[in-house]
């Protein structure tokens, strides 16, 4: 009979010692386990959606001119000249266009210009009227001239190559835009010193330029020769007329 009371005893025993045993064996594995660090970095970057002109520069060829049709004694117009640009993005951007320089004569030039044939209106000492200048001497005035941004539209990216029709706004802050007719004193146009910029709206809501994946329009040139008496015509006559356009995001 003292057996299996003996029996119960060392299974108490040996219940006791295994309970002992997983406890210490837990105290050591908590006591040796080294704190894990686990660090979470977040970012990004946030990008206009680079948009590029489609060609690196736009050539405005006025041809050979005969001295014969010039006037005598005021400027003479000549015929418009259209290019086509396009602003292409990746992803949707709304942008604005700036001059960063220009080709200039020594002086400058005081009188409005009024083209009738392109329907482009500057007026005098605001800045929108440029030179063309003596390709040999590179400050002499030959003629000046205007030009605008005319015909745009803008698609989208959900747009799915469905282009809509804009209006070119004009700003001198870039945070105030108005939009003009094309006839209109200085309208669509920009500054030769930088102080002003054009961008593109929806004709809905004309005082917040859009933003697009593709701009696409026109820019019409209004040019004139100064008067025949003020020029030497000898020999051949070269002139140009260079502008660079900068293009930011808003």
């Amino acid at each position: 009979m003292k057996h299996p009371h003996s029996s119960k005893i060392l299974f108490a025993a040996l219940a006791c010692a295994a309970a002992a045993t997983a406890s210490t064996a837990h105290a050591q594995a908590t006591k040796a386990a080294t704190p894990a660090a686990l660090q979470v970095k977040v970012g990004g970057v946030i990008t206009p959606g680079s948009c590029t002109p489609a060609a690196d520069a736009l050539s405005f060829d006025m041809k050979k001119l005969n001295p014969a049709s010039l006037k005598d004694n005021a400027e003479t117009p000549l015929a418009p000249i259209v290019q086509r640009l396009s602003i292409k993005c990746q992803g949707d951007a709304a942008v604005a266009l700036s001059v960063a320089g220009t080709a200039k004569a020594a002086t400058v030039s005081e009188d409005a210009l009024d083209h009738k044939a392109t329907g482009i209106n500057a007026e005098a000492k605001k800045g929108y009227i440029y030179d063309l200048v003596d390709a040999a001497t590179s400050n002499t005035r030959i003629g000046r001239y205007v030009f605008q941004f005319r015909n745009f539209s803008y698609t989208t990216a959900a747009a799915n190559g469905t282009a809509a029709k804009a209006v070119v706004v004009s700003s001198t802050d870039r945070a105030a835009w108005t939009n003009a007719a094309d006839t209109a004193a200085n309208a669509a146009q920009l500054k030769s010193d930088g102080t002003s910029y054009v961008s593109f709206a929806d004709p809905a809501t004309p005082a917040v330029p859009v933003s697009a994946s593709l701009f696409d329009g026109d820019i019409m040139i209004g040019a004139v020769i100064l008067p025949k008496s003020a020029l030497t015509l000898n020999t051949d006559l070269s002139f140009r007329g260079e502008t660079t356009i900068t293009l930011s995001y808003l």
